[in-house]
């Protein structure tokens, strides 16, 4: 049938061609959709799991100047004075940058309950609102207004946004 004509046949190889070209980039855009994804879950967990080291070594710090200051409670007032204030000192950046940390673990559960960066309730807009207002940065609190607000912007640069806010704002807790 096909051999008759040769015209008929160019087609069908064009048509085949196209068929096959047009496979390739749907597989491609989802294959580029399925490890962007899990990418980005990566980078997400090590930005948390980093934090929550940086935490556990602070409060392993703050472990050791509590018992040096009791060591040393026979000491100078003076001394005792200056080891009180770095203690509460590191425990004013433990509880803020634990504030952080919260609201990144709010937003990571968002993110598996929903499987991505759609779909997202009210109710868990309110509670990331409030435990960015936790963290007492108005700066932040506008920032994930701002994303929630924002839908004209794609929600992957809103969340990297907010993601890159939160790590500075942990950065910032531990100064």
């Amino acid at each position: 049938m096909l051999n008759d004509d040769p015209k008929k046949a160019k087609r069908w190889v064009w048509i085949g061609f196209a068929i096959a070209v047009l496979l390739l980039v749907v597989s491609g855009f989802f294959t580029f959709l399925y490890y962007g994804t899990n990418d980005q879950s990566i980078w997400k967990e090590g930005l948390i799991s980093d934090k929550d080291s940086e935490i556990a070594e602070l409060t392993s710090q703050l472990d050791v100047l509590t018992t040096e200051k009791d060591e040393l409670s026979s000491t100078a007032e003076g001394e005792k004075g200056t080891l009180e204030e770095q203690n509460a000192a590191l425990k004013a950046k433990i509880a803020g940058a634990t504030a952080y940390n919260n609201f990144l673990k709010h937003l990571n559960s968002v993110i598996e309950t929903h499987g991505g960066f759609t779909g997202w309730t009210d109710a868990e807009y309110q509670t990331g609102l409030a435990l960015a207002q936790a963290t007492g940065n108005s700066a932040f609190v506008n920032t994930i207004t701002w994303a929630w607000t924002q839908t004209s912007i794609g929600p992957v640069v809103r969340v990297l946004r907010v993601l890159k806010e939160t790590a500075s704002g942990i950065e910032n807790a531990l100064k």
